[in-house]
């Protein structure tokens, strides 16, 4: 248990951090909530300053502004807190609250045969903050990618590799970037040619139906992005339990 949870309990109601430490270490916004802030406030402090407990841990308590309560903690509570750290490290903070209970996070999902993009990016790593937040609290977490493989684009995609000469013995070489150009390639041709949108319904509904030929394409497209997606997980230092689609 870190200081603040200890004040917090102790207090019974949440601080925050101060971004100028000459308001303290932890600062409350408690009394604000109050028809008469600074009134209540000092009715707090008058209260807060007569617990024993909470003498061990805080130097002084002060009032600010319209009714913000101020904590300065204690030199040796400081000390003995960066000792905890030192000894604990990345364990520091940990508990086992969670313990018994499961949190599941869909998290990252990005589309199969597009590249990644920056909203992907910044889902990843809020998920993986939460996945990491959760775990050290004691939750069972499971972490999930819901990717986006499957649907009318794929029809498209289909169509138009179906299209390629020898396509098989190309497949192996492909990347993410090969299947976008693919993608926007149809597009453009179907704008002068709309019979074209009918073919890619008709591979979608192979796809559905469980045609083998669609169904291998489909999943070399999905292989592809993966191999993209892992490269990108690697290099952040996330592992995602599982991937869905």
């Amino acid at each position: 248990m870190t200081i603040k949870d200890k004040l917090e309990h102790i207090l019974g109601f949440s601080l925050e951090s101060t971004e100028n430490t000459d308001f303290g270490d932890y600062s409350s916004n408690v009394a604000l909530l109050d028809r008469s802030p600074h009134e209540r406030a000092e009715k707090i402090v008058e209260k807060l300053k007569a617990d024993k407990e909470l003498s061990k841990i805080v130097d002084k308590i002060e009032i600010a502004g319209p009714g913000f309560i101020n904590f300065w903690l204690k030199e040796d509570v400081l000390i003995d807190n960066l000792i905890q750290i030192g000894h604990h490290k990345e364990k520091y903070g940990a508990s086992d609250v969670g313990k018994g209970k499961t949190v599941i996070i869909d998290y990252s999902s990005p589309n199969i045969a597009k590249p990644f993009g920056i909203g992907h990016l910044r889902s990843t790593i809020i998920g993986a903050a939460l996945y990491n937040l959760y775990t050290s609290l004691g939750y069972t977490v499971v972490g999930d990618n819901h990717l986006g493989d499957w649907g009318t684009q794929f029809g498209v995609l289909l169509a138009q590799i179906s299209k390629i000469p020898n396509y098989k013995l190309q497949m192996p070489n492909w990347t993410v970037e090969d299947l976008e150009k693919m993608y926007v390639g149809f597009h453009k041709e179907a704008a002068e040619n709309p019979k074209l949108e009918g073919e890619a319904r008709e591979w979608f509904k192979k796809l559905e139906e469980g045609n083998s030929e669609a169904k291998s394409i489909w999943q070399k497209c999905v292989d592809v992005s993966m191999q993209e997606f892992d490269k990108i997980y690697g290099l952040l230092g996330i592992k995602i339990d599982f991937a869905f689609g």
